[in-house]
């Protein structure tokens, strides 16, 4: 009962007021009162049991005369006077939640509730402690005021079993009252009162605070499980994401996030006093494990499914920013592993559109190093072009990866000792055919080599060096070599035989006469490829002078 509904209050009596000043006042009030009313209290102070409800409910610390100040003070009365200075916070307790009962929290701020509420549970929760309930003062004031009142006293364990009585009363008051509140009050309110009084989760509160927000679990089931049908409706939506186009995957991955998140930012709203009061017991809020697990589980999938790890990030993070994970330990360290392990993976993206972005460039400016057109030809012209999809002549292209060999050269020609021009020539060869041309002049030749060159020569040196490094001989011409030396044959008219040299033995490369020769120990020993007739002789001229340059003990080392 709250104070207006108690029989003290009703009839204007002191716990200190003996059985007949009861009847009298009884009496007195029965001539203007509703008979009834004044009838159940007068009987409810005379009987022992009903008296103690009311005594617990009342002041049970204050003087006679303070008693008669605070059924002033609560009638209206002397509303000037000086507010009672109560010895014990049990009565002011029981003062506060009449003050509590009446007042218009609406003009209040959101958490103004909560703290009344908090001030009143700190007080009463040593009182309705059965451990500290041994060295409370209240059995033996109350009986001091039954001596005083001509009652018969009551032992501690009536006091106590009473006590719990009234628990439930107070429970039920604050139910009522929080029914009133707005919804942002309520929430902040009832979030403050578990915040103080399970010190953020880490102690187990008392029996009184756990009762309230057991009151509070139960009003909010119907909520919880229609929030939490909304957010496993927004999860089985974005499972659709499977079957959708491509275009269409990211938007219906990107909606279903964003109503998971508006669902969770409800949920924690409401559900985050209960996931104190769960950890405060040393356990976790399975409800909101549950729907996290869920949750997860959309965030893999984004990531390895739909291979999207920045909305898989993003709706992690969105989880962590509404602290789903406060107060439940267990999803702490996946939250932190799971943003980590997508933060690499994102990193590993950006690096890898980067290294996409800059090969793409590489292979533009490639594309357009190599891309070479020519009309050959003086009387029927034959178009000749190089580029990224092959070389392309007499109506055929040869993609440039089936090149296998280049060669090319030019003879000077002459009549009657005076120069008559050049004739050039250039093949390529795939395995399946060789293909010559024959440009018209200089520039011609000069151009087609050139973008022929930056189209498969630094290939072709490449495959060599592979072809060495896996043991295999290889010979151009004359010249026969592999991966640790060159052979090369005794000259002299008079000589014969073959010798091999390193390549750190001193070899001399050079050209002579349109052709390649390698040569040691001052030319006793050469061999030689042309570069007109035979294949490939540029590509080891390019080799055979990079090992020697850098004084290579086997050419596989130009790979490093």
């Amino acid at each position: 009962m709250l104070i207006e509904q108690n029989p003290f209050y009703i009839l204007e009596v002191s716990t200190k007021d003996t059985k007949q000043t009861i009847l009298d006042k009884a009496e007195e009030k029965a001539l203007f009162e509703d008979p009834e009313t004044i009838e159940q209290a007068k009987e409810a102070l005379l009987d022992s049991g009903k008296r103690l409800d009311a005594e617990l409910g009342w002041f049970v610390y204050a003087s006679q005369e303070e008693e008669l100040l605070l059924l002033d003070l609560l009638h209206g009365r002397n509303a000037g006077g000086t507010p009672v200075e109560f010895h014990d916070e049990y009565d002011r307790a029981n003062y506060q939640m009449e003050v509590i009962a009446k007042r218009n929290y609406a003009r209040l701020s959101k958490d103004t509730f909560g703290k009344n509420i908090v001030d009143i549970l700190k007080i009463l929760e040593i009182e309705f402690d059965p451990e500290a309930f041994e060295y409370s003062e209240l059995p033996s004031e109350i009986n001091e005021n039954r001596e005083q009142a001509g009652m018969p006293g009551v032992d501690e364990a009536e006091v106590l079993d009473h006590l719990y009585q009234r628990r439930e009363v107070i429970i039920d008051a604050i139910k009522r009252k929080m029914n009133t509140l707005e919804v942002d009050q309520l929430l902040a309110s009832v979030h403050l009162i578990a915040d103080e009084m399970t010190k953020h989760g880490e102690e187990r509160a008392s029996e009184l605070v756990e009762s309230l927000l057991a009151m509070y679990e139960m009003e909010t089931k119907q909520f919880a499980d229609r929030q939490a049908e909304r957010i496993e409706q927004s999860i089985s939506f974005s499972q659709k994401a499977e079957d959708a186009p491509e275009e269409n995957k990211k938007h219906i991955l990107s909606q279903a996030m964003n109503e998971i998140v508006a669902g969770m930012r409800n949920w924690q709203r409401v559900m985050e006093p209960l996931q104190m009061l769960a950890m405060s017991k040393g356990r976790e809020h399975e409800p909101t494990v549950d729907l996290w697990h869920q949750i997860r589980g959309v965030s893999l999938a984004m990531n390895n499914r739909f291979h999207d790890p920045q909305l898989a990030l993003q709706l992690t993070l969105s989880m962590r920013d509404l602290h789903v994970h406060k107060y439940v330990p267990s999803l702490r360290r996946g939250w932190k592993d799971d943003s980590v392990s997508l933060e690499f993976v994102i990193d590993d993206m950006h690096k890898a559109m980067e290294q996409q972005r800059k090969d793409e460039e590489e292979h533009r400016k490639w594309a357009e190093s190599i891309y070479y057109h020519a009309e050959l030809g003086t009387v029927i012209s034959d178009p000749f072009e190089i580029s990224e999809h092959g070389i392309f002549y007499q109506g055929k292209r040869i993609p440039l990866e089936d090149v296998v060999g280049v060669k090319w050269g030019g003879i000077s020609k002459s009549v009657n000792f005076i120069p008559a021009g050049t004739d050039y020539r250039i093949s390529y060869q795939s395995k399946a055919e060789t293909v010559n041309v024959t440009p018209s002049n200089e520039a011609e030749f000069k151009g087609i080599v050139e973008h022929l060159w930056n189209a498969v020569g630094m290939r072709l040196i490449f495959d060599t060096l592979l072809h060495t490094k896996n043991g295999e001989s290889i010979q151009v011409g004359g010249i026969a070599f592999y991966d640790k030396g060159v052979w090369l044959h005794r000259q002299g008219l008079f000589h014969s035989g073959e010798k091999l040299f390193s390549w750190k033995a001193g070899l001399s490369i050079y050209a002579k006469d349109g052709e390649l020769w390698v040569a040691a120990e001052q030319g006793k020993y050469a061999a030689h490829a042309s570069y007109l007739d035979d294949m490939n002789t540029h590509i080891i001229e390019r080799v055979m002078i990079a090992a020697v340059k850098n004084h290579c003990g086997q050419l596989s080392d130009l790979l490093k």
